[in-house]
């Protein structure tokens, strides 16, 4: 452990606000192990960008305080290659923490962190966007992207204020089935081409998402390529249908879904769609995105 210093940057309002009452019982936690450290709140969107560059020569670790968009806001400071990370999983859903090993406790999370030191590089997803009113942008994210249904789903359950984990993103499905509308997709990736309606298409570099669905079940975050779910154009009844083998990961041997792994994603949409990354909503006028990874680019501590 030596005398590292560590950074932890906590996100208030993550997990409907549950975030703020473990605070001081972190505080009081990590005094228990004698290591130098400070926790700041962050005030804000984008607030974990201005902490991290004023920071970034004084801590040795830098652990994120939250769910998936807390690390999401980590991964896209520009000199995140150059930091060591770490996750104290306090969001509504915490599918990345879960990927490296976290389990929710915070006395063992905490003593993975600050006593186990291991460290993993992991991929990065990049991503750049226009939207259907001209105007353009451009992302990175460690765990997942969607594209269609599951962005609309993970809109929707930034609105529930009063449940969290799966089931609240279960009731964010069934309050969006009733209104969303499959388009037409024009999607190009390695050795892969694919033209007609698409119900969403899924892009993982965790298994999980929303809470714990399996969306890609067979990504590995560092093995240099993007897990591609793409579910075809199915009625209200085949969501139902598909939905229960989505928890475990066994829609992917159904065939009214396509499963691929590529290097990239090239995809245009003909009516404006959601799109979230990490859980955080990117737009919703989506007309095209392009997704690439960058191998080994960030490094993680893992349980």
């Amino acid at each position: 452990m030596g005398n590292k210093k560590y950074l932890f940057i906590a996100n208030p309002t993550a997990g409907r606000g549950k975030t703020q009452e473990l605070i001081n019982s972190f505080n009081h936690l990590i005094k228990k192990y004698k290591v130098d450290h400070k926790i700041i709140l962050t005030e804000g969107r984008d607030h974990v960008k201005e902490i991290l560059k004023e920071h970034h020569k004084n801590y040795d670790r830098f652990i994120a305080i939250g769910g998936d968009g807390t690390v999401h806001e980590f991964m896209n400071y520009d000199k995140i290659n150059e930091l060591v990370c770490g996750v104290l999983p306090t969001g509504s859903g915490n599918d990345f923490a879960y990927t490296l090993g976290m389990n929710k406790n915070p006395v063992n999370d905490l003593e993975t962190l600050v006593n186990k030191e291991k460290i993993q590089s992991l991929d990065l997803g990049k991503v750049g966007i226009k939207n259907h009113d001209g105007s353009e942008g451009n992302f990175t994210f460690i765990n997942s992207l969607g594209i269609g249904f599951d962005a609309a789903v993970a809109a929707g359950a930034q609105k529930i204020k009063y449940i969290s984990g799966l089931p609240l993103y279960l009731l964010s499905v069934f309050e969006n089935l009733i209104s969303y509308k499959s388009t037409n997709f024009n999607i190009e990736a390695d050795d892969f081409s694919y033209n007609n309606r698409c119900f969403m298409v899924a892009i993982g570099n965790g298994k999980t998402a929303g809470g714990g669905f399996k969306l890609t079940p067979l990504a590995s975050p560092n093995d240099g390529l993007i897990d591609i779910c793409i579910v075809k154009d199915i009625n209200k009844f085949s969501v139902l249908n598909i939905l229960p083998k989505a928890i475990i990961g066994k829609h992917i041997k159904d065939k009214r879904v396509i499963y691929l792994k590529s290097t990239i994603l090239n995809l245009t949409v003909e009516s404006p769609l959601y799109v979230h990354a990490d859980g955080e909503i990117l737009t919703s006028n989506l007309k095209s995105i392009s997704v690439g990874i960058v191998p080994n680019s960030v490094k993680f501590l893992v349980a």
